[in-house]
């Protein structure tokens, strides 16, 4: 235990110096809370990437992650070395400061959100993780590859058959840790690592309009509401949001900045987008929206662009959609897909086929949206469900409306302090941010599982309103900036 906890600080330390030499390398002028995000990503990328490597090699184990490791923050040191950019801080000028009573407001939410994650580690460190889906195949995936040293054979868990065409990079995560501590003692706290990246997300988002403080309250309502168990629980749902919200962030502090959207930015983007896509399934929508929304800002090299970032995301969260690709014929197999009479090939799924339901395909039925939507958003996002969502609608309305904004003859914008000229960019980025919003919502109410059950008894709806998370997410923290 004592040489895996030597291992793993090893390989933490490295990864840390991977992304700090990577992150001087690529944006030589960022520094502060945006370059921290921009580490962020680096290093997660990494350990994923590296992860995947020994995985499909079927080297995942010990010594190759040291060794691995290590070879990464060479070469980052090295790429630092050869880039030769002295560290000049490029102007990106903050909003004005919260007030101290916010300030004060965002450190309490802070502070209780982070009591409640820890106490919900402590119990599963007591206790075990005893979340069904980490019992059914997160942990269970993690164990096979931890035991077997590879990724490469296809795991069948149960007769549905559904998981096992899953993107599976959180579950690598966890696998990392069993390899490294030879056990699972890592699994019950690693959600707590899903929450410092998010709030700096956000902070970063939110701090050109001066509304840190209100944003990062938002975030915590958000967080607390929806995720009071989450830390202990082995699940995946912040680890495919906080990287979309870290790619809104970035991609709104490169579009405060003078001159053509960096690529390097662009592929921060794109390895963020991978990282949330290779989580979880309910990412893609969201995913392709900041997709598009790269190759817009990106005037006179969107070719370039949509090259970087599709390479970024193909890099960290590509690798198990080519992987059903080759083995079936369709990179998502869980969704039918295709047009008319063309459809792609999956296997069969009979008990997901018959429980599956959207929903959108409920919406006029009104003795399913008394009996089970309205206690089930009840007992999920509490007795002011209600205003929590009106709420919601209300931030990303605003959201839409910042990006209709016109610039002024000036170029300074229209005297809302987004000091922007230049289309969507800069403070109009709040619009993009509602749009990706939007399209994750959307995406919920047509996702075939977001009312599973029996015909008339959708019973998995109040566990599935967690799909829906990034646009209320989002709602609340735009709510609070606008």
């Amino acid at each position: 235990m004592l040489l895996g906890a030597l291992c793993a600080l090893v390989v933490v330390a490295a990864l840390v110096r991977t992304a700090v030499d990577a992150r001087a390398a690529l944006l030589p002028g960022w520094t502060g809370v945006e370059a921290r995000l921009a580490e962020v990503v680096l290093g997660t990328s990494a350990l994923v990437v590296l992860a995947q490597l020994l995985g499909w090699t079927s080297l995942l184990r010990r010594p190759a992650l040291v060794l691995g490791a290590l070879l990464l923050a060479g070469a980052a040191a090295l790429a630092r070395r050869r880039a030769g950019a002295p560290e000049v801080p490029e102007a990106a000028a903050p909003g004005p400061p919260s007030s101290r009573l916010a300030t004060a407001a965002a450190a309490g939410a802070v502070a209780l959100v982070t009591a409640q994650w820890l106490a919900s580690a402590r119990t599963a460190l007591r206790t075990g993780v005893q979340s069904v889906d980490a019992l059914h195949y997160h942990l269970t995936y993690a164990a096979h590859f931890a035991q077997d040293g590879s990724i490469r054979a296809l795991q069948r868990l149960d007769g549905i058959g559904v998981t096992t065409w899953y993107p599976l990079d959180d579950e690598l995560v966890h696998a990392v840790g069993m390899v490294l501590l030879r056990s699972d003692a890592l699994s019950p706290v690693l959600g707590l690592l899903h929450l410092p990246p998010l709030l700096l997300a956000v902070v970063v988002l939110a701090r050109p309009h001066g509304a840190v403080a209100p944003a990062v309250t938002a975030a915590c309502v958000a967080l607390a509401v929806l995720g009071p168990d989450y830390a202990g629980s082995a699940s995946n749902d912040w680890a495919a949001t906080w990287p979309l919200v870290a790619a809104l962030a970035l991609l709104s502090a490169a579009a405060r900045r003078d001159g053509p959207l960096p690529l390097p930015v662009v592929a921060l983007t794109g390895l963020a987008g991978g990282l949330a896509v290779g989580t979880k399934l309910t990412a893609l929508a969201p995913a392709l929206a900041l997709l598009v929304a790269v190759v817009v800002l990106a005037r006179g090299r969107r070719r370039a662009a949509l090259g970087v970032s599709l390479a970024g995301h193909a890099l960290t969260g590509g690798a198990w959609y080519v992987r059903n690709l080759l083995v079936v014929g369709n990179p998502v197999p869980a969704t039918d897909l295709g047009v008319g009479p063309l459809r792609l090939p999956r296997p069969a799924m009979p008990v997901l086929d018959e429980g599956s339901a959207s929903v959108l395909s409920y919406a006029t039925d009104l003795d399913v949206v008394r009996g089970f939507f309205v206690p089930g958003l009840r007992s999920f996002l509490g007795p002011a469900w209600l205003l929590l969502l009106l709420v919601v609608a209300a931030g990303l309305v605003a959201g839409l409306v910042a990006l209709r904004r016109r610039p002024d003859r000036d170029g300074e914008g229209d005297g809302d302090g987004d000091g922007d000229g230049d289309g969507v960019r800069g403070g109009r980025m709040l619009g993009v941010a509602a749009l990706v919003g939007l399209v994750s919502g959307a995406a919920y109410l047509v996702t075939p599982t977001g009312a599973a059950g029996a015909p008339g008894a959708p019973v998995l709806f109040v566990f599935n309103v967690r799909y829906a998370l990034l646009a209320l997410l989002l709602g609340l923290v735009l709510a609070a900036v606008l």
